[in-house]
């Protein structure tokens, strides 16, 4: 008996539940699910006749509030200002309410069931978007950006800048999601709850933003540093606009700007053809023409110096890459080693760390040949032991050859018996600088190619040999003169002559001058008394006749 009993329960059981799910089942074939809505509006449990009736009930009157949870204020929206329409229509209901299915109504007891349908409701969104345009939220002149987390430069390194969530609306977004609440007759919303404010895209624990980061953070912990009179290092925010992102999120080199780093580079260390002063050997100061002499950054090299250095990201001291050379980076780029050459006085000089190795007298180009020595600021090119010189008539041999500016160069020349003087001005080179054997051993043993060639003129310097020359044997001239007579004539009117072609500079040699002037007047006075004895002869020899 008891055994019937244990059966029987069960099936009693069974037999009820299948009761009532077919009782559902009948029920939810012209019922809506439990716990479902349309666009909104309870449709739990209704009929599609009760349902149309629950949604037009619904739509009377209707307004959405929205809450600005910032302000702390509300704004409504009325059915009346978007032309809001509400068209319930049987088939439409019908046709959702045929969309379920009876059979799963368990399924549907807690699961929340929503449906939505445009034609239930409609409204003018161009309307719609004016009013959200019209809200404080959008207007106020107190909005706060939305940004994405980002990165920024600060002492050297790029830290992470966190995002920020702004009150930044965007209106077209905040229209669609309104006009959804709207098209589901819910009354209240929220800019927060709702999510109407613009989100970042992109936060401060994205990965690919620490990526690139980190990968920046390598480039910019290497140091290039540049040897110049001091150790000179690019400083990091010049280094850091060297780096660009690209948009697979991998570091890209911008080369415009490492080049136009460089170009401004140039222009602070270049000194190549620009004009030098120099305080002479005379001890006046001279503005030596620029020629081909000093710094010149090879900039095409320097670009690519710096790209292969941020690829390998290691600290790297070294010198910028050069085109051309000099000794120094400080005032003078000449440094304190050079050879000095002036061509007014026909005189070299060689420094050697700013000690005083020799001088010597020289010959340097014809300018009356149209060959004058060029003047200039320029480098020993090369040296060469045993050259031939070689020119459109000539072919001399020489046994040192120092070129520095084309075809012109210092090199000795043992067929010139003396150096200095006027020389050049008839006897001239062809724009070389002759100097005694020794003078270009000297040199070609003491300088290294690319030392320094200082070539200008300098007034004032001009040598005085010559003229000292002349206005001694003026000197002779006068004092072989000695005890003026009638006969003395002769010589004082050659030394005269003499005097009177001397250059200025010359006659300012001539120490006895004064000594030609009594010459000359003691020399007058006899011929007057001269004449004045004949005058005085010739009437005491009338007077006896």
């Amino acid at each position: 008996m008891k055994h019937k009993k244990l059966i029987v329960i069960p099936v009693i059981v069974l037999v009820v539940l299948a009761a009532i799910y077919i009782a559902g089942c009948i029920y939810f074939s012209d019922h809506f699910y439990l716990n479902s809505t349309i666009n909104g509006v309870k449709s739990s449990g209704r009929s599609a006749d009760t349902v149309e009736d629950a949604i037009t009930e619904a739509a009377k009157d209707y307004q959405i509030d929205i809450k600005d949870e910032g302000r702390n204020d509300t704004y409504t929206i009325f059915a009346s200002d978007v032309n809001m329409q509400t068209d319930v229509s049987t088939d439409e209901v019908d046709g959702l309410l045929a969309s379920q299915n009876p059979f799963a109504w368990p399924a549907h007891i807690i699961d929340r069931t929503e449906y939505d349908t445009e034609h239930v409701v409609t409204m003018d969104r161009d309307l719609l978007k004016k009013e959200v345009e019209a809200l404080p939220c959008l207007t106020a002149g107190d909005v706060e950006k939305t940004q994405n987390a980002g990165y920024e430069l600060a002492d050297g390194r790029y830290e992470i800048t966190p995002e920020v969530f702004g009150t930044e609306i965007d209106a077209d977004q905040m229209t669609d999601i309104v006009m959804k609440k709207m098209e589901s007759l819910q009354r209240e919303m929220g800019l927060l709850a709702d999510h109407c404010y613009v989100e970042p895209t992109v936060l401060s624990d994205d990965p690919d933003l620490n990526a690139v980061v980190d990968s920046l953070n390598q480039k910019m912990d290497m140091t290039i540093t540049y040897i110049l009179d001091e150790e000179t290092p690019i400083d990091k925010e010049t280094q850091a606009g060297f780096l660009t992102v690209k948009s697979d999120n991998t570091i890209k080199y911008d080369k415009s700007a490492i080049s136009l780093f460089v170009s401004e580079l140039a222009a602070k260390v270049n000194t190549f053809g620009q004009n030098k002063t120099l305080m002479t050997s005379y001890g006046k100061e001279v503005t030596v023409p620029g020629g081909t002499y000093g710094w010149k950054v090879d900039e095409e090299a320097e670009v690519n110096a710096i790209i292969a250095d941020l690829d390998k990201g290691e600290d790297v001291t070294r010198e910028i890459n050069y085109q051309y050379y000099a000794n120094s980076h400080g005032e003078n780029d000449y440094g304190n080693t050079y050879v000095e050459v002036n061509l007014t006085a026909q005189h070299l000089f060689l420094y050697k760390d700013g000690e005083l190795v020799m001088d010597s007298d020289v010959v340097t180009g014809n300018p009356n040949r149209g060959n004058a020595t060029h003047v200039g600021a320029y480098f020993v090119a090369y040296k060469e032991r045993d050259a031939t010189l070689r020119g459109d008539n000539y072919a001399t041999p020489v046994s040192y050859w120092m070129p520095f500016h084309g075809n012109e160069g210092l090199h000795d020349a043992t067929w010139r018996g003396t150096f200095g003087g006027t020389i050049y001005k008839y006897n001239g080179s062809h724009g070389c600088v002759n100097c005694p054997f020794n003078t270009a051993k000297t040199l070609f043993e003491t300088i290294d190619e690319g030392c320094p060639v200082l070539v200008y003129e300098l007034e004032g310097t001009e040598s005085t040999r010559d003229e000292q020359s002349r206005a001694y044997n003026v000197i002779t001239q006068i004092d072989a003169i000695g005890e003026v007579t009638l006969e003395s004539e002769p010589a004082i009117t050659l030394a005269r002559q003499s005097y009177d072609a001397l250059s200025d500079t010359a006659k300012s040699y001539v120490t006895n001058t004064a000594t030609l002037e009594q010459a000359e007047a003691t020399l007058e006075q006899l011929k007057k008394d001269a004449e004045k004895a004949e005058k005085s002869k010739k009437k005491s020899s009338k007077k006896k006749s």
